[in-house]
């Protein structure tokens, strides 16, 4: 039983050597709880974790995005949204004086055309009418008319067509092209303007002086002194307006172009233009 025990049970405690190993698995799961412990350790590594709650610059769920958050990216894109709204801002601020110059254009253009088509009317018809008329009809006649023309109405387009001009001009003084045709004709105001103030005005107040002429000589010697001079110099000041009136048609013309965009001289219909992208398809 001895000799048993020890061949026998001595072999089976060798076994148990084998025992000894087995006793090696719970210090193997106490290795298995170790590793737990590492994935612990990195559970709370916050700068690599991309779940932890205090994630640093590389956790795309980050409450304290950094860099390279989807978080941080879009407020990067929140401030290009400001600077875009602040463009959009300047240019409808460009486009609103753009509208006020191109306004104060029109409205120079416009009283310069009236005030060139009642010179004209003069020329060619109200002085070669009172020409056929005797001398006392046209004394008359001339007085009435130049009593009346002093009226709110004239010198509203005669002095705001020169004063629109001058502003035009300031406001186009970027724009070299317009501002050139708008300074010419704003130096055909001033001789316009020049030859009325210093010639048939003074014509105009020598005859209302004279008064109604108690004889027919009388009346003759007023109209010989008046009407060739006057006439004379309407031509001129007609001339010199209605070269004004061309100049700001032309810079009228050519600022119009200038706010035009690159390309919008020609359109192309949307059925041509998808033709041709199927044809460049194929």
């Amino acid at each position: 039983m001895t000799a048993d025990a020890v061949n026998g049970n001595g072999t089976d405690h060798t076994e148990g050597t084998d025992g000894a190993d087995g006793t090696a698995g719970p210090t193997g799961m106490t290795g298995a709880t170790g590793a737990t412990g590492a994935r612990d350790t990195d559970s709370a590594a916050g700068a690599n974790s991309p779940r932890s709650g205090a994630a640093g610059a590389n956790s795309p769920r980050s409450g304290a995005a950094g860099a390279d958050s989807p978080t941080g990216t879009a407020g990067t894109a929140g401030t290009a949204g400001t600077a875009g709204t602040a463009g959009t801002a300047g240019t409808a601020g460009t486009d609103a004086r753009r509208t006020g110059a191109g306004g104060v254009l029109v409205a120079a253009t416009v009283t310069t055309g009236l005030v060139a088509g009642l010179f004209y009317a003069y020329a060619c018809s109200v002085m070669p009418a009172l020409a056929r008329s005797d001398d006392r009809v046209f004394v008359e006649v001339v007085q009435n008319v130049n009593d009346v023309i002093q009226s709110p109405v004239f010198l509203l387009a005669f002095t705001g067509a020169p004063l629109l001009t001058a502003v035009s001009a300031w406001q186009l003084r970027g724009t070299p092209r317009p501002r050139r045709w708008v300074y010419a004709a704003l130096l055909a105001h001033g001789l316009a303007f020049l030859v009325t103030v210093a010639l048939n005005i003074p014509l105009n107040d020598r005859l209302a002086e004279a008064g109604t002429p108690a004889t027919a000589a009388g009346a003759s010697a007023v109209r010989e002194e008046f009407e060739d001079p006057w006439v004379a110099w309407n031509v001129v000041r007609t001339v010199l307006s209605a070269c004004a009136l061309g100049l700001l048609a032309r810079a009228l013309v050519l600022y119009g172009r200038a706010g035009r965009p690159a390309g919008s001289g020609r359109q192309t219909s949307a059925y041509l233009a998808s033709a041709a992208g199927s044809s460049a398809s194929r």
